[in-house]
C-alpha cells in the first residue's frame, strides 16, 4: 500500500489488495486515484484562494497608502491655502489701518471717524485729548 495507509495484516486486504488482481482490486485501485485526485483537487483549491485573500489583501494596503499620500498632499496644500489667505488678510488690514491713520502732522482722529455733528459735540474733548 502506500507509505501513509495505515498497516494492516496480509489477510485484511492491504499489500495483498493492492497486488491481487481481478475486478475489486482494480476497482478500489481506481478508487484510491479518484480520492486522492479529490483532495489534490481541495489542496490546490484551498492554495488559489489563499493567494486571492492575498493579493486582495495586498491590494488594498496599496489602495489605503495612495489614499494617505493624497490626504496629506491635501493637508499640506490647506495649510499653504490658510497661510497665503492669513499674509493677504493681513496686507488688507495694514492697509486700511495705514488710510485711516493721521497723516503726518495731523492730531486727533481721521475725518471720517465721526460726523461734523459728533465732532462738533465732542470738540471740548477732542481739543483736550490733542
Amino acid at each position: 500500500g502506500a507509505p501513509w495507509a495505515p498497516k494492516t495484516p496480509e489477510g485484511a486486504g492491504g499489500a495483498a489488495a493492492d497486488r491481487a488482481e481481478g475486478p475489486d482490486a482494480a476497482r478500489a485501485a481506481e478508487q484510491r486515484r479518484k480520492h486522492q485526485a479529490a483532495v489534490r483537487e481541495q489542496i490546490q483549491q484551498k492554495e488559489a484562494a489563499k493567494n486571492a485573500t492575498r493579493e486582495e489583501l495586498r491590494k488594498l494596503r496599496l489602495e489605503q497608502e495612495l489614499d494617505a499620500a493624497r490626504f496629506r498632499e491635501d493637508e499640506v496644500q490647506r495649510a499653504a491655502h490658510r497661510r497665503k489667505q492669513y499674509v493677504e488678510h493681513r496686507a488688507e488690514l495694514d492697509r486700511q489701518i495705514a488710510s485711516k491713520a493721521a497723516p503726518a502732522g495731523r492730531l486727533g482722529p481721521p475725518p471720517d471717524f465721526m460726523t461734523e455733528q459728533e465732532v462738533r459735540y465732542n470738540r471740548r474733548l477732542l481739543d483736550g485729548a490733542a
